[in-house]
Protein backbone atom coordinates (compact mmCIF):
# COMPACT_ATOMS: atom_id res chain seq x y z
CA UNK A 1 0.00 0.00 0.00
CA UNK A 2 2.72 2.13 1.32
CA UNK A 3 4.39 1.84 -2.76
CA UNK A 4 0.92 2.54 -4.23
CA UNK A 5 0.76 5.37 -2.07
CA UNK A 6 4.43 6.67 -3.38
CA UNK A 7 3.82 6.34 -6.70
CA UNK A 8 0.34 8.20 -6.79
CA UNK A 9 2.63 11.15 -5.11
CA UNK A 10 5.01 11.10 -7.09
CA UNK A 11 2.31 10.67 -10.73
CA UNK A 12 0.87 13.62 -9.00
CA UNK A 13 3.24 15.85 -8.47
CA UNK A 14 4.98 15.19 -11.49
CA UNK A 15 1.83 16.26 -13.67
CA UNK A 16 1.70 19.57 -11.65
CA UNK A 17 5.00 20.61 -12.32
CA UNK A 18 4.77 19.47 -16.40
CA UNK A 19 2.03 21.77 -16.21
CA UNK A 20 2.08 25.31 -16.91
CA UNK A 21 -0.25 28.65 -17.92
CA UNK A 22 1.62 28.93 -21.38
CA UNK A 23 0.60 24.55 -22.31
CA UNK A 24 -2.70 25.52 -24.39
CA UNK A 25 -0.57 28.19 -26.36
CA UNK A 26 0.10 27.66 -29.53
CA UNK A 27 1.93 29.19 -32.60
CA UNK A 28 -1.06 29.37 -35.40
CA UNK A 29 0.30 27.69 -38.46
CA UNK A 30 -0.78 28.74 -41.94
CA UNK A 31 -2.13 31.82 -40.95
CA UNK A 32 -1.37 34.83 -40.01
CA UNK A 33 -2.89 37.10 -36.66
CA UNK A 34 -3.96 40.81 -36.86
CA UNK A 35 -4.95 41.41 -32.93
CA UNK A 36 -7.18 38.67 -31.72
CA UNK A 37 -8.37 37.44 -35.64
CA UNK A 38 -6.83 34.56 -37.41
CA UNK A 39 -6.53 34.57 -41.09
CA UNK A 40 -5.43 31.40 -43.03
CA UNK A 41 -2.74 31.05 -45.47
CA UNK A 42 -2.63 27.42 -46.49
CA UNK A 43 -0.67 28.07 -49.57
CA UNK A 44 2.58 29.62 -50.24
CA UNK A 45 4.91 30.76 -53.29
CA UNK A 46 8.50 31.03 -54.10
CA UNK A 47 9.29 33.65 -57.20
CA UNK A 48 13.37 33.88 -57.96
CA UNK A 49 15.21 36.18 -60.10
CA UNK A 50 18.49 37.63 -60.42
CA UNK A 51 17.91 40.27 -57.42
CA UNK A 52 16.03 38.60 -54.67
CA UNK A 53 13.30 36.72 -53.54
CA UNK A 54 9.40 36.93 -53.13
CA UNK A 55 7.54 34.73 -50.39
CA UNK A 56 3.79 34.40 -50.96
CA UNK A 57 1.49 33.48 -48.63
CA UNK A 58 -2.11 33.18 -49.46
CA UNK A 59 -5.39 31.41 -49.16
CA UNK A 60 -5.91 30.67 -52.53
CA UNK A 61 -3.95 29.93 -55.98
CA UNK A 62 -1.53 31.68 -57.51
CA UNK A 63 -0.42 32.44 -61.42
CA UNK A 64 2.95 34.14 -62.40
CA UNK A 65 1.25 36.85 -65.43
CA UNK A 66 3.93 36.59 -67.58
CA UNK A 67 3.88 37.84 -70.03
CA UNK A 68 0.41 39.29 -69.02
CA UNK A 69 -2.76 37.98 -69.80
CA UNK A 70 -5.74 40.13 -72.03
CA UNK A 71 -7.36 41.72 -69.60
CA UNK A 72 -4.83 41.60 -66.85
CA UNK A 73 -2.13 44.65 -65.95
CA UNK A 74 -0.76 42.96 -62.63
CA UNK A 75 2.55 40.51 -62.45
CA UNK A 76 0.41 37.90 -60.14
CA UNK A 77 -2.87 36.52 -60.48
CA UNK A 78 -4.97 34.46 -58.00
CA UNK A 79 -8.13 32.26 -58.17
CA UNK A 80 -11.46 34.15 -57.45
CA UNK A 81 -11.59 33.26 -54.22
CA UNK A 82 -8.64 34.53 -52.97
CA UNK A 83 -9.27 36.67 -49.58
CA UNK A 84 -5.58 37.00 -47.54
CA UNK A 85 -2.57 37.61 -48.64
CA UNK A 86 1.33 37.97 -47.18
CA UNK A 87 4.03 39.48 -49.74
CA UNK A 88 8.03 39.64 -48.61
CA UNK A 89 10.43 41.07 -50.79
CA UNK A 90 13.59 39.91 -49.78
CA UNK A 91 16.18 41.94 -51.58
CA UNK A 92 19.92 40.29 -51.68
CA UNK A 93 21.47 43.74 -51.29
CA UNK A 94 19.55 44.08 -48.30
CA UNK A 95 20.18 40.50 -47.03
CA UNK A 96 24.01 39.66 -47.31
CA UNK A 97 23.75 35.86 -46.28
CA UNK A 98 20.72 35.15 -49.01
CA UNK A 99 20.86 34.74 -52.41
CA UNK A 100 19.17 32.90 -55.04
CA UNK A 101 19.22 29.58 -52.67
CA UNK A 102 17.18 30.02 -49.41
CA UNK A 103 18.95 29.08 -46.17
CA UNK A 104 17.41 29.33 -42.62
CA UNK A 105 18.28 32.66 -41.39
CA UNK A 106 16.48 35.93 -40.25
CA UNK A 107 15.70 38.16 -43.30
CA UNK A 108 15.37 42.25 -43.76
CA UNK A 109 11.93 42.58 -45.91
CA UNK A 110 11.96 45.62 -48.79
CA UNK A 111 9.52 48.09 -47.02
CA UNK A 112 8.82 49.17 -50.67
CA UNK A 113 7.24 45.67 -51.84
CA UNK A 114 5.97 43.76 -48.72
CA UNK A 115 2.68 43.89 -47.62
CA UNK A 116 -0.39 41.85 -45.63
CA UNK A 117 -3.62 42.11 -47.05
CA UNK A 118 -7.18 40.39 -45.50
CA UNK A 119 -10.52 40.23 -46.56
CA UNK A 120 -9.79 41.26 -49.99
CA UNK A 121 -11.85 40.44 -53.42
CA UNK A 122 -10.55 39.38 -56.55
CA UNK A 123 -11.78 40.05 -59.93
CA UNK A 124 -12.13 38.29 -63.13
CA UNK A 125 -10.89 39.63 -66.13
CA UNK A 126 -12.02 40.14 -69.76
CA UNK A 127 -11.41 37.51 -71.52
CA UNK A 128 -11.91 34.75 -68.39
CA UNK A 129 -8.42 33.22 -67.91
CA UNK A 130 -8.46 29.52 -66.20
CA UNK A 131 -5.69 27.30 -65.45
CA UNK A 132 -6.54 23.84 -64.92
CA UNK A 133 -10.18 24.69 -64.56
CA UNK A 134 -9.72 27.51 -62.17
CA UNK A 135 -10.42 30.52 -62.82
CA UNK A 136 -8.31 33.40 -62.09
CA UNK A 137 -8.23 37.34 -61.92
CA UNK A 138 -7.03 40.60 -60.26
CA UNK A 139 -7.18 41.89 -56.42
CA UNK A 140 -8.89 44.72 -56.32
CA UNK A 141 -6.36 47.23 -54.20
CA UNK A 142 -8.98 49.59 -52.99
CA UNK A 143 -11.27 46.62 -51.50
CA UNK A 144 -9.87 45.33 -48.16
CA UNK A 145 -7.34 46.13 -45.46
CA UNK A 146 -4.01 45.95 -46.22
CA UNK A 147 -0.78 46.98 -43.97
CA UNK A 148 1.82 47.96 -46.12
CA UNK A 149 5.62 48.21 -44.77
CA UNK A 150 8.96 47.19 -43.68
CA UNK A 151 9.43 43.08 -41.67
CA UNK A 152 11.44 40.41 -41.19
CA UNK A 153 11.35 36.41 -42.45
CA UNK A 154 12.83 34.04 -40.24
CA UNK A 155 13.32 31.10 -42.06
CA UNK A 156 13.51 28.25 -39.53
CA UNK A 157 13.94 25.35 -42.54
CA UNK A 158 13.79 24.71 -45.99
CA UNK A 159 13.92 22.07 -48.21
CA UNK A 160 14.37 22.67 -51.62
CA UNK A 161 12.50 21.12 -54.27
CA UNK A 162 13.48 18.35 -56.30
CA UNK A 163 12.54 16.39 -59.71
CA UNK A 164 8.89 15.45 -58.37
CA UNK A 165 9.65 15.95 -54.75
CA UNK A 166 7.98 19.54 -53.35
CA UNK A 167 9.59 21.78 -51.74
CA UNK A 168 9.62 21.79 -47.98
CA UNK A 169 9.43 25.46 -45.74
CA UNK A 170 9.07 26.50 -41.89
CA UNK A 171 8.94 30.00 -41.84
CA UNK A 172 7.78 33.20 -39.18
CA UNK A 173 7.24 36.47 -40.48
CA UNK A 174 6.55 40.16 -39.00
CA UNK A 175 4.69 42.99 -40.19
CA UNK A 176 4.30 46.06 -38.11
CA UNK A 177 1.64 43.93 -35.03
CA UNK A 178 1.02 41.43 -37.58
CA UNK A 179 2.59 37.68 -37.37
CA UNK A 180 2.80 34.81 -39.07
CA UNK A 181 3.87 31.03 -39.34
CA UNK A 182 3.68 28.89 -42.47
CA UNK A 183 4.84 25.31 -42.35
CA UNK A 184 4.89 22.85 -45.62
CA UNK A 185 5.09 22.76 -49.29
CA UNK A 186 5.70 25.61 -51.26
CA UNK A 187 5.09 26.04 -55.11
CA UNK A 188 7.61 27.86 -57.23
CA UNK A 189 7.20 30.87 -59.98
CA UNK A 190 10.27 31.62 -62.14
CA UNK A 191 10.84 35.00 -63.74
Amino acid sequence: MKTLFKTLLILTLLSIVSCDENDDVSTPVNKFTVGTTDYDTPNCYIETNSTHINIFFTDARMYLNNPNQPGSSGDWLFSLDATNFAYFELRFIDNSSLNANIIPGVYNAYSGNTVIGYNLSVSAISPAFFVNGEEFGMGDPLLGNWSPGSGTVTVNSYTPASGSTLGVINIDYVLGGITGHYEGNWGLMID
